[in-house]
């Protein structure tokens, strides 16, 4: 998309800055278009990986307390046959 602006853009010579570029408006809304929709895109992208992560973290840290508590009625299994 750029490269097609590019090609279509008009470089004009400013008194004060330079070389400038004059975008159509309709190819500036084109380009902020795709340049939204790619963020979003990449937001949902990112949102659905830490959401993963999460849950993988969530069920990992249930099964640690699971193998605690099995760990602890060992333990007081083992008191209550000691004595």
């Amino acid at each position: 998309m750029l490269t097609q602006i590019k090609n279509r853009c008009l470089e004009i010579e400013t008194l004060t800055s330079g070389v400038g570029v004059v975008i159509s408006s309709k190819d500036l809304n084109e380009c902020l278009e795709e340049c939204c929709r790619s963020l979003i895109k990449d937001g949902e992208l990112e949102m659905r990986k830490r959401c993963e992560h999460l849950s993988m973290n969530l069920l990992q840290y249930a099964n640690f307390l699971y193998v605690k508590d099995r760990q602890l009625l060992n333990l007081e299994n083992k008191l209550r046959t000691a004595k």
